[in-house]
């Protein structure tokens, strides 16, 4: 409540002090005695702004203070820090003509926007067509809560919460069911597209260095045949030499540690060429060119190349992305259930 109010120079006003006393407090007196400005004045401490036609005289400044009760509750609890509110606000507000206006709020300086917050539920002014706190929407919500036990509230509030969400989902099911249904065509046709290439990790990972050896098998085992050849041809047997030169050192070896040196190298090297001949023979028959084959491995790393620029994806993540997609499309086709459910 409004305890008490100074008032210098304020319209008819030349210099009062006001104390008021709990309960009713009436002001009678005849048209123009100053019953309004004392109103108008109380207006000015709660926020409004001054009209310039108030000045008592003109070369001094208009000076208004009020002191209230405080009660908490109707205060904003940061306003009650930085104002140091304990139980009562004493609010001073200072016009000149130049347009200054100093509000202070407990002896601190202060905004008209913080004396507006701190005060919108101080006074309750009603005139002939004014009921402001009643006729204010923002307060309608506050005067229910006066009525109602603080368990209950909280109660509702708990489950008001829990159906927003639930009514959120509901209506984020319900509402795109067309695009839920792209969504699906468009999930199970990736889904069908990756499962299309049955992936295997191991051999498609192989499936360059395979192209590139068979798209070269008639080079690469042309040019083998032709190291056979030296090894073991007419010609030039560079088996039979070297079962030669073995035999002969066989011989002498015996006669000296440089000999049989020399012969358990040759001994070693004989059959090194032995094995690398059988090697030879083996690749010669893996190297045989197929052009169908080479034609299904290009269309097939083709394709894998494909699926990998379309998703953005490298050949080792596409096993992972493919068990993301069905899920998505496991969610979706669970929809219906989950609609009854949230229904529920």
């Amino acid at each position: 409540m409004l305890r008490y109010l100074s008032v210098q120079n304020f319209s008819v006003i030349e210099d009062i002090e006001v104390e008021f006393s709990e309960g009713l407090n009436i002001f009678t007196g005849e048209t123009g005695a100053g019953k309004t400005v004392i109103v108008n004045a109380v207006k000015l401490l709660v926020g409004e702004k001054l009209n310039k036609s108030f000045f008592r005289d003109e070369s001094k400044p208009i000076k208004i203070q009020g002191v209230f009760s405080a009660e908490k509750d109707l205060i904003n609890h940061l306003l009650l820090e930085e104002f140091d509110i304990d139980d009562e606000v004493i609010i001073k507000r200072e016009f000149d003509l130049q347009g200054k206006n100093r509000i202070s709020i407990n002896g601190n300086v202060a905004t008209l926007k913080q004396l507006q917050m701190l005060t919108e539920n101080f006074i309750d002014i009603h005139g002939q067509h004014e009921h402001q706190l009643l006729l204010d929407p923002k307060n309608h919500l506050s005067f229910v809560d006066m009525l109602v036990d603080e368990m209950i509230k909280n109660d509702y509030l708990e489950s008001y919460v829990k159906f927003k969400h639930i009514d959120g989902e509901l209506r984020r099911l319900t509402e795109n069911l067309q695009d839920l249904e792209r969504e699906k065509d468009f999930l199970t046709y990736q889904i069908n597209e990756i499962e299309s290439l049955e992936i295997d990790l191991k051999k498609d990972a192989d499936l360059e260095d395979r192209i590139y050896a068979l798209s070269n098998a008639d080079k690469i085992r042309n040019a083998l045949i032709r190291a056979q050849s030296y090894l073991t041809s007419d010609d030039v047997n560079v088996d039979q030499l070297l079962t030669s030169v073995h035999r002969e050192l066989s011989i002498i070896s015996k006669f000296s540690e440089e000999l049989k040196t020399v012969y358990e190298k040759v001994d070693s090297l004989f059959y090194d060429i032995q094995d690398i001949s059988k090697t030879i023979e083996e690749q010669i028959e893996n190297y045989s060119f197929d052009e169908d084959e080479l034609n299904i491995l290009v269309d097939r790393k083709d394709r894998i190349n494909r699926v990998c620029k379309k998703y953005d994806k490298n050949l080792d993540d596409l096993p992972s992305y493919l068990e993301e997609l069905k899920l998505k499309l496991s969610e979706i086709d669970l929809r219906d259930e989950k609609i009854d459910n949230l229904k529920n």
